[in-house]
C-alpha cells in the first residue's frame, strides 16, 4: 500500500535538510574567499619640482626581503603601476635622464591593499655613466 507523506519518519527529510543546509554552507563560504586578494598593487606619477610629468622614467620595486626587483616605464602622463604584488615591505627607485635618482623605502603593501605613493618630485641633476 502506499504510505501518505503525514507518515513518513520525520528523521529522513530533516536529514536531507541538514545536508543541503551544509553543502549550501560549504558553497557560500568558498564562493567569499574567492573575492579575497592575496596581492595588491603600488602606483605612482612622476613629476619634476614644478609639477610636470616626467614620461618613461624608470622605476624598479624591490622586495627588501628577498630583494627581487620589477621594473616598469612610467607612460606618457607620467604613471606607473605595479599590479599583483605580493604583501612584503618594498623600496621604490625611480630614475630619469637629466634627474637626480629618487627613493622611497619602507613601502608596506598588504593584502588586497592598493598603495599610490604620493609625492613623487625628482630634482634636476646630473645623471649617472
Amino acid at each position: 500500500m502506499l504510505r501518505s507523506l503525514e507518515t513518513l519518519p520525520v528523521r529522513t527529510t530533516s536529514r536531507a535538510f541538514s545536508a543541503t543546509g551544509i553543502l549550501l554552507g560549504f558553497l557560500f563560504c568558498s564562493f567569499s574567499l574567492l573575492g579575497q586578494n592575496a596581492t595588491g598593487s603600488i602606483s605612482g606619477t612622476v613629476a619634476d619640482a614644478s609639477g610636470a610629468v616626467i614620461p618613461n622614467a624608470t622605476v624598479v620595486l624591490i622586495d627588501d626581503a628577498t630583494k627581487a626587483k620589477r621594473d616598469t616605464k612610467s607612460n606618457s602622463s607620467g604613471f606607473f603601476h605595479f599590479a599583483a604584488v605580493p604583501p612584503a615591505t618594498y623600496t621604490l627607485n625611480i630614475s630619469a635622464p637629466g634627474f637626480k635618482d629618487w627613493e622611497e623605502r619602507q613601502i608596506t603593501l598588504t593584502q588586497g591593499n592598493n598603495v599610490n605613493i604620493p609625492n613623487i618630485s625628482l630634482q634636476v641633476g646630473i645623471t649617472k655613466q
